[in-house]
C-alpha cells in the first residue's frame, strides 16, 4: 500500500471506532433506562473500582506524557455503595476519559476518593483547557459539546456526560463540578450513602435493637393519648441538588495541590 492508501485506511478505522463509540453510549443509556426501577443487590467497593479504572488508564495517559494519580484520602476505610458494578466502573471510566482527552500533553490528572458530609466521593480532576462558564449549564444534557478553539478537533458525540449523570442520579447520587476556562476541570460523583466494610451484627445486637425500638414505640404511642392527636413524623429536609456544586477547597486551590505534587 502506497501512503495515500494507508491513510485512506486509517481515515476508515477511526470512523469506525467513532461508530462504535457511539451505539455502545446509545446502549448504554438504554441499558440504564430499562432497569431504572430495579433495586440493586450487590455492594460496590468504590476504592476498588477507582484502582482497576485507574490502572486501565494508565497507558493512555502515558501516550500524551500524562501524570496520571490516584490518592485514597488518610484514614479511608474501603467503602461500598449498593449499586451495579458495571455501570459505576462505566461512569467512574468516562470521568477519566475526558479528563485524559481534554488535557494537554505534559498535564496532570487525580483521581481522588475521600468522605464527604457522610457519603463517599469520587473526583476526577485535570489541568486540562476548562470549560468556559457560558457552557457550563448545558454540559450534562445528551449531545452537547462545548466548542472552543482548543477542543474543536477533538472527537466526540457529546454522551458521555449524560451518561455518567444517568448512571449517578440511579444510585441516588449527585454530580459534583467545577471548571476554569484555561485552568482546568473537577468532575465528581457522590453514588448513596457509604458502608464502611464492617462485620454483620450479631443476634444480640439484633435483640437489643429491637427492644429499643419497642421502647421508642410505646413511648410515642403514650406521647399520642396524651396529646390527643397522632404525632406527624418530622420532616427531613430535602438535600439540595445543584449539579455544580462546589466541593472541599476551591478548584484554584487543587489545581496547584495537583500541580504541586508534580
Amino acid at each position: 500500500l502506497d501512503d495515500s492508501e494507508r491513510e485512506y485506511l486509517d481515515g476508515i478505522d477511526e470512523a469506525v471506532k467513532r461508530m462504535q463509540s457511539i451505539v455502545t453510549d446509545i446502549l448504554s443509556l438504554e441499558r440504564i433506562q430499562q432497569v431504572a426501577h430495579k433495586p440493586f443487590s450487590d455492594r460496590v467497593d468504590i476504592t476498588e473500582l477507582a484502582e482497576r479504572v485507574v490502572q486501565g488508564h494508565a497507558l493512555e495517559a502515558e501516550k500524551k506524557s500524562l501524570r496520571l494519580d490516584l490518592e485514597l484520602r488518610p484514614g479511608q476505610q474501603l467503602y461500598s455503595v449498593r449499586g451495579d458494578r458495571a455501570q459505576l466502573f462505566e461512569a467512574i471510566s468516562n470521568l477519566l476519559t475526558n479528563a485524559i482527552k481534554y488535557t494537554p500533553e505534559g498535564g496532570q490528572i487525580g483521581v481522588v476518593v475521600e468522605q464527604q458530609g457522610g457519603r463517599v466521593a469520587l473526583i476526577v480532576r485535570d489541568t486540562g483547557y476548562g470549560i468556559p462558564e457560558g457552557q457550563q449549564e448545558r454540559l450534562f444534557q445528551p449531545f452537547y459539546r462545548v466548542q472552543t478553539r482548543e477542543t474543536s478537533a477533538i472527537d466526540g458525540l457529546g454522551l458521555g456526560l449524560h451518561l455518567v449523570k444517568n448512571i449517578v442520579e440511579r444510585h441516588k447520587g449527585r454530580m459534583i463540578f467545577e471548571s476554569t476556562y484555561g485552568e482546568g476541570s473537577l468532575f465528581g460523583t457522590r453514588p448513596g450513602s457509604p458502608r464502611p466494610a464492617q462485620p454483620e451484627p450479631t443476634p444480640s445486637d439484633d435483640t437489643d435493637a429491637d427492644e429499643t425500638a419497642a421502647q421508642e414505640n410505646h413511648t410515642a404511642a403514650a406521647v399520642e393519648r396524651r396529646n390527643g392527636t397522632p404525632q406527624p413524623d418530622a420532616e427531613q429536609p430535602d438535600e439540595p441538588k445543584p449539579e455544580n456544586r462546589p466541593v472541599a477547597g476551591s478548584l484554584a486551590e487543587r489545581l496547584s495541590a495537583l500541580r504541586a505534587m508534580g
